[in-house]
């Protein structure tokens, strides 16, 4: 009968972890670096995001209107 109480050795298991981890890490790691240099030489191309703003359309006004004029309008 196999005595319950021995302790196992599992040095094979922890490396084989630790291998699959590290490596794991390491393909992250490479995709991460990868994928952040193609993002930057992408961004250098486009206009920056608040370009749109100068272009506005001068025919379009907002409509002003006095508090007096805004009960004829609810109404």
């Amino acid at each position: 009968m196999k005595n319950p109480f021995v302790k196992q050795n599992s040095t094979g298991r922890w490396l084989a972890g630790l291998g699959i981890g590290l490596v794991a890490a390491g393909a992250a790691a490479y995709y991460w670096v990868k994928n952040n240099g193609e993002s930057e030489a992408m961004i250098e191309g486009r206009p920056h995001p608040t370009d749109y703003l100068a272009n506005r359309n001068g025919s379009m006004k907002k409509h002003k209107s006095d508090i007096s004029e805004l009960a004829q309008m609810a109404s």
